[in-house]
């Protein structure tokens, strides 16, 4: 396979000028809405007559590092640009840059704003001011939420059980140290803060009559609820339906032992439960264990029978002993039913799921990193190259660590490429938008329908496919296994039509003698910088997600794809529409 070389950073550069603008307040359109210019000429000590702010995107999960960049339009009265206009900007919620205070030539001045530690579902406002003039932009930050299990699911009138609550962020790790609300529906109210695993547990005595119990925890700016049924016994809870899909999954895979009498450190294990027309079901029985613990690790489930909630899940934490594993030596079981009562249920190969984790005694420091190059092959692919670095606790490198990489796809781009200025840049206007990965909780099935799908632009699959890029150990390293320099290197490839276009994020843990490590690194698949240089298009010029980079309303009735129906007068932003 013949192999060249090319050096990305001239795509960087253009990449980030590239970027684009979604115009919100001081009369540069609504959020969400790419800002038109052009055609405007430039006056230097002109007096600006009115101040239009642009983000770069209008919604960030709170998982993102890169921030938004804000960009401020100074125009005087007959709409030409102002430079030299001084520009302050007061910031409320998040935290910003700013590297020069005034507009430049083309009358812009620009911030970058960040989410600083803050990791709560929130709005950020952002002002900017010339000391006449305003203009207001609106930054949203999602990604929060609260999962609830209650243990046990039916409590007898006036005993005692518990609400586990847990704070996540997008990629479900955990929220420390955060206000937490308590409110229930029997009058009572508290307040407290979350521990090192995101976790506050609710102890409460039952009522004295039958009925349920409604706990609700607010925090990091999301609400969740949590119904305990009150009652003798538990065979008045409905039977659910009939179960055809199931998944299991376990939130770290490695975590460290607990000293004597401590629960500091768990994982988080969810069940997930759907029935044949993908609809999540409520009140399966599900029993949770260690499927014999083969190793003696032992260990304790916070909860470990309950019910699934309204949207399927089944929800408990893991909480290590003192003893530790070796490499996927603990496996998690979920047996359920969909009658009875969870302790009577019977495990078998046909009503049970599994998953394995590590539990580590010491740790293990693992880094990542690359070169500046993006390699070109043969195949109709880019791909770069990255080597992992595992050492121990004294910075010794460690051979013979297994590695695991995985690949998670973050973002996604539409828009298009134009030549006009002699080189390939992203057309503007519009500019390029920037959507989330429709796959919202990973499992790569569309979950819900109609307007709650997470397909939002009903084009029947989930953007981006799964198999835009992918990650593979280079020829030398094919047994996973570090060498004896503590190293191995990996390679993600992906379709050249979709460099640029997709944001990855490369994550890789390693494990010996039960201790692990994890690093990750997250960019936009670049392209080679003789990619734009040509004449020819390059083989990305035109997003594989979509060209329309700007909010549409429709002037009558569209029936999408997979049969839901955008109704006329409706105004779909890019990532609602496919084309």
């Amino acid at each position: 396979m013949g192999v060249k070389t090319m050096n990305w950073k001239t795509w960087v550069a253009m990449l980030a000028m590239t970027t684009m603008l979604v115009a919100c307040g001081g009369g540069g359109g609504s959020a969400g809405t790419p800002l038109y210019g052009g055609g405007s000429t430039s006056s230097t000590g002109s007096t600006a007559s009115a101040l239009s702010i642009a983000l770069s995107a209008a919604t960030v999960v709170d998982t993102n590092t890169d921030g938004v960049t804000v960009t401020v339009t100074a125009t005087n009265a007959s709409g030409g640009t102002v430079s030299g206009t001084t520009i302050s900007y007061t910031v409320t919620g998040g935290i910003y840059t700013q590297a020069t205070t005034t507009t430049g030539s083309d009358g812009t001045n620009a911030i970058t704003v960040k989410l600083g530690a803050d990791k709560s579902n929130r709005t950020i406002t952002i002002v900017a001011s010339d000391g006449t003039h305003t203009a207001t932009g609106y930054l949203t930050v999602t990604g929060a939420k609260i999962s609830s299990t209650a243990n046990p699911s039916v409590v007898a009138p006036s005993a005692t059980g518990s609400v586990i609550f847990r704070l996540l962020d997008a990629s479900s790790n955990p929220l420390t140290s955060q206000s937490i609300e308590i409110q229930t529906s029997a009058g009572g109210a508290i307040s407290g803060s979350t521990d090192s695993n995101g976790q506050y547990t609710y102890n409460f005595q039952a009522p004295s009559n039958a009925g349920t119990l409604t706990v609700t925890a607010s925090g990091a700016g999301v609400t969740a609820s949590q119904d305990v049924l009150i009652q003798s016994t538990s065979s008045s809870i409905p039977d659910s339906g009939t179960p055809t899909q199931v998944t299991l999954d376990v939130n770290p895979t490695v975590v460290s032992v607990n000293t004597a009498g401590s629960t500091a450190n768990s994982s988080v294990v969810r069940a997930l439960f759907k029935g044949a027309a993908n609809n999540p079901l409520a009140n399966v029985r599900v029993k949770f264990d260690l499927n014999g613990d083969p190793y003696s690790v032992g260990g304790t489930f916070s909860a470990q029978q309950v019910y699934t909630d309204a949207n399927g899940y089944a929800v408990t934490s893991y909480i290590p002993g003192s003893v530790p594993s070796p490499t996927n030596g603990v496996t998690v079981r979920a047996c359920y039913a969909t009658t009875g009562d969870p302790s009577s249920i019977v495990c078998s190969s046909g009503n049970s799921q599994t998953k394995t984790l590590t539990v580590t005694a010491d740790a293990v420091s693992v880094s990542i990193g690359s070169d500046e190059n993006v390699y070109i092959d043969t195949d109709l692919v880019y791909y770069r190259r990255f080597v992992v670095q595992v050492v121990d606790g004294a910075g010794r490198a460690l051979s013979g660590v297994t590695i695991t990489p995985t690949l998670d796809l973050v973002n996604y781009r539409k828009g298009s490429y134009d030549n006009g200025s002699g080189s390939w840049k992203i057309l503007t206007p519009p500019g390029s938008y920037v959507c989330l990965n429709e796959d919202l909780d990973r499992n790569n099935l569309i979950t819900g329908s109609g307007a709650s799908s997470e397909d939002i632009n009903h084009n029947g699959s989930l953007d981006p496919r799964k198999a835009d890029a992918s990650v593979a150990f280079e020829s030398a390293y094919t047994s996973g296994k570090t060498d004896s320099n503590g190293r191995v290197q990996l390679r993600v490839t992906y379709n050249r039509s979709s460099a640029s276009w997709i944001k990855y994020s490369l994550n890789v843990s390693g494990s010996v003698s039960g201790s692990e490590g994890r690093a990750s690194w997250v960019e936009w698949a670049p392209y080679p910088a003789s990619a734009i240089s040509s004449t020819g298009a390059p083989a990305f010029v035109n997003s594989p997600y979509g060209i329309v980079a700007a909010s549409v309303t429709l002037g009558a009735n569209r029936t999408m794809p997979d049969g839901y129906v955008f109704t006329s007068g409706t105004t779909l932003t890019p990532c609602q529409n496919p084309d």
